[in-house]
């Protein structure tokens, strides 16, 4: 007897980290992952801009998305340049760690 009800279908896990804000306008990276989306169960990973002028309002797709946050000023200062690196190797192994991206 054919099973009526479909099974579904898990897609496989796919973390992604842009180089960009996610609310910033719509460049290569965000087309990308909305493709990707398409295929995988996508969770993106990108760095929040401390500087918020030139971002867009309002959401784009229902592809999850979750910012890196860091410490301003880390240009000028090397000291806050080494602490931002060091969480934010941190945080990306947390996540990698807790998502399970195949």
């Amino acid at each position: 007897m054919p099973n009526t009800n479909r099974e579904r279908v898990q897609k496989p896990k796919m973390l992604y980290m842009m180089n960009v804000d996610w609310a910033w306008i719509k460049q290569r990276p965000h087309f990308l992952a909305e493709e990707l989306a398409k295929c995988y169960d996508l969770l993106v990973l990108y760095p929040f801009s401390n500087r918020r002028k030139g971002l867009q309002k309002g959401k784009r797709t229902d592809i999850r998305h979750i910012p890196i946050f860091s410490i301003p000023k880390e240009r000028r200062i090397p000291l806050i340049r080494h602490i931002n690196l060091f969480f934010k190797r941190l945080f990306v192994r947390l996540v990698y760690h807790l998502y399970r991206p195949e």
